[in-house]
């Protein structure tokens, strides 16, 4: 029998589905480095840490850039890889956007 615990939110919208989480880790030229296989029911902002510092201690990293989604980089997250002096590339909402294009204008001087 399953255990419900696998069952994920299907992006499909197919119920009652088995799911499966993996996270790809890869080096600056695409290469994979890791991977981990979580249950379908674990969302990515509460793998991403964990994760973050396993590929520390394993390749004894100091300095690294990290790229994924929104649903992926969290406010949290990104204030502990700032503790951390990592880098990170994620997706921004419009409002974002919209507040980063202000911001700049505002300290050029052309608003």
């Amino acid at each position: 029998m399953l255990s419900p615990r696998g069952l994920g939110k299907n992006r499909d919208g197919k119920k009652g589905k088995l799911q499966v989480n993996y996270g790809l880790l890869t080096d600056q030229r695409g290469f994979p480095v890791a991977i981990a296989v979580y249950s379908g029911d674990t969302g990515d902002a509460t793998t991403f840490l964990p994760q973050v510092r396993k590929l520390c201690d394993a390749f004894g990293l100091e300095q690294m850039v990290l790229v994924g989604d929104r649903g992926m980089i969290s406010s949290t997250s990104i204030a502990e890889l700032r503790a951390e002096d990592f880098g990170w590339i994620t997706a921004l909402k419009s409002v974002q956007i919209h507040t980063l294009i202000n911001d700049w204008a505002a300290a050029a001087g052309i608003v």
